[in-house]
């Protein structure tokens, strides 16, 4: 017969406690109205230090990932976490002190970055060029960014983004591809708007220019068949805000009233379109401080 030990006792009587005080006065609600039990589960995290054991675990497991890769590839190596050591910045490379104007590209990342985003969880197209080649130049400059995991399928993307947010009740953002990104994701989106989870959807959109009018341009195929009319009615019944970004002189501003919606009660997901030409597209540092000034 297996007899319990003092240490297992003890671990006993808390998690009883917590289902005596937490779990069965809340039983028939959870049961019968529809509860939603998120908030139970995080402050069980809470309760029994999940929260940290699973930063941990997610941490060594991608120190075995980067310590497993070629050498030769670790200059080009992503960031792959909040907070990391910023390598000091390459001789002669330009410095954001000196420059008047940067890609709307570059105030988004640092608009995900004021918000606290530590991850993008991502699926990439030709729509990102301009956010890859940013993530590229912040990498050499030794700038930190939200860590960038790559998936292999937007429903992955979506529900790791999701999971992230069950674990610490902070919506993460999701990098997609157009229209078929914006439809692969749609499943997932419709779990985390039931479940109540936050999550920031954002689906590049193909170039309307076609002749090289802006940066961004039209120059394959793909992109005239991959621009349908109503790109969000794939995923509106889904989510709780919807936005297609104008200018990145707004990117800001837009990003933090996306954040607030998903994370304001009840939280939920929301989604964001990016047409390619207003990534690339050169502001001015001034013009960007007055719109979130204003």
């Amino acid at each position: 017969m297996y007899e319990w030990t003092e240490e297992h006792e003890a671990i006993i009587a808390v998690v009883r406690r917590f289902v005596d005080e937490e779990i069965r006065p809340q039983l028939d609600d959870l049961e019968h109205n529809g509860m939603p039990p998120y908030a139970i589960l995080r402050k069980m995290y809470d309760v029994f230090g999940l929260k940290e054991m699973a930063k941990e675990s997610f941490a060594r497991q991608l120190e075995r990932k980067i310590s497993g890769e070629e050498p030769s590839r670790e200059s080009r190596r992503p960031s792959f976490g909040p907070g990391r050591e910023a390598s000091p910045p390459r001789a002669g490379a330009s410095s954001e002190a000196f420059m008047s104007k940067q890609s709307a590209a570059h105030y988004f990342l640092e608009g995900l970055r004021d918000l606290g985003i530590d991850y993008i969880f991502g699926n990439l197209g030709t729509d990102h060029v301009s956010i890859i080649e940013e993530l590229a130049r912040w990498d050499q400059e030794g700038r930190p960014h939200p860590g960038v995991i790559l998936c292999p399928h937007e429903t992955v993307a979506v529900h790791m983004a999701g999971g992230y947010a069950l674990a610490t009740g902070r919506g993460q953002a999701v990098l997609v591809h157009v229209d078929a990104g914006t439809a692969n994701s749609s499943m997932a989106l419709g779990n985390l708007l039931r479940y109540r989870l936050p999550v920031m959807l954002l689906a590049g959109r193909a170039p309307y220019t076609m002749r090289g009018e802006l940066p961004g341009s039209r120059d394959a195929y793909v992109h005239f068949v991959q621009d349908p009319f109503d790109m969000a009615s794939i995923v509106r019944p889904f989510v709780k805000w919807e936005y297609s970004l104008p200018s990145g002189v707004v990117a800001k501003e837009a990003l933090r009233r996306g954040h607030s919606f998903m994370q304001s009660d009840p939280q939920g997901p929301v989604y964001m379109m990016l047409p390619r030409e207003t990534l690339a597209e050169m502001i001015d540092d001034p013009k960007v401080e007055r719109a979130i000034a204003a």
